[in-house]
């Protein structure tokens, strides 16, 4: 699901890029913010099912820390759009993203979930 909502996203980034009026634009915007929802509970799900218990506070911090570095490194946009233009600026990161979550969707293996959780009592 998290693959599936990053390909999703990328795919209206690049999209973003081929438009041609605000309309369009306002509608593929509004889609990236729905898709990019999905992503922290699944994070967090996964995080959970990934990581004991005692280093699962470390593994947040790492994933939030992303929020962050992304925030300082967006101003690289500036220069994408400066040497590329802003159209061509939205396929190349919709390209990196799409291609970011067919790499996940392929590689990443789902995580048996609750292997951390505390056996359930018997119900007699």
């Amino acid at each position: 699901m998290l693959s599936v909502a990053a390909i999703a996203w990328s795919s209206c980034t690049l999209l973003s890029g081929l438009i041609h009026n605000y309309w369009m634009l306002f509608f593929f915007r509004f889609c990236i913010g729905i898709f990019e929802s999905v992503f922290n509970p699944c994070a967090y799900g996964i995080i959970s099912d990934y990581f004991h218990p005692s280093s699962r506070t470390t593994a947040n911090s790492i994933y939030n820390l992303g929020v962050y570095l992304g925030g300082a490194l967006s101003s690289i946009t500036i220069i994408l759009i400066t040497s590329l233009g802003w159209r061509l600026t939205y396929d190349v990161i919709g390209i990196g993203g799409m291609a970011i979550g067919i790499v996940t969707l392929i590689f990443v293996i789902e995580p048996k979930r609750g292997k951390f959780d505390p056996p359930k009592a018997k119900v007699v």
